[in-house]
């Protein structure tokens, strides 16, 4: 189930609106840290990443949600996430909501079909395997655990959760805090 791994802590930058303002943002964050960045900004992680692995200590993560994309559009922000140098994704399936002038969410693979087509890609050798492929883990009560118990069953390397992990789960979770 998930691969054992000491608990890890994440913080989470949810969105990027601007390159300068991201790296000052960081410089006053403890380095060395995993990040994940997420993808609810201007920027897309993805053309900022060259810039922040000169300037962050720790390994780097992206958070690839389902909401408005399709099944190529993932597989494609896979590649070029391993590609780009992140360590691994985070896998989510995004915001429910609509802002105002956002167009309506598109969900075209969920989590779980988001995981098994990452999977495939490292098993083609198409992403390394070193890629870590986490999953954010729904949070309540026996439902969420099983779900989160699914995903880790099924190749995910870490549940990622936003509270404290359920006690079975935790040597696969890592949880996650914004900055």
């Amino acid at each position: 189930m998930g691969k054992k791994m000491k608990p890890v802590a994440f913080l989470y930058l949810p969105a990027v609106d601007d390159t300068g303002q991201c790296l000052e943002r960081l410089s006053v964050t403890e380095q060395g840290t995993a990040l994940v960045l997420g993808e609810y900004g201007l920027l897309n992680p993805l053309a900022i990443m060259h810039e922040l692995k000169s300037s962050w200590e720790g390994d780097i993560y992206l958070e690839l949600t389902a909401a408005g994309k399709n099944r190529d559009l993932i597989k494609s922000y896979l590649v070029s996430a391993a590609q780009s140098g992140f360590a691994g994704v985070v896998l989510a399936s995004g915001l429910f909501t609509i802002a105002p002038g956002m167009g309506k969410p598109v969900f075209d693979l969920d989590p779980a079909q988001m995981l098994k087509l990452a999977l495939d890609l490292k098993t083609k050798a198409v992403i390394p395997e070193n890629f870590i492929i986490a999953v954010r883990a729904p949070e309540g009560g026996e439902a969420a655990l099983a779900r989160a118990r699914f995903f880790l069953e099924n190749g995910a390397d870490l549940a990622v959760y936003k509270n404290a992990p359920p006690e079975a789960l935790k040597d696969h979770a890592a949880l996650i805090r914004n900055i």
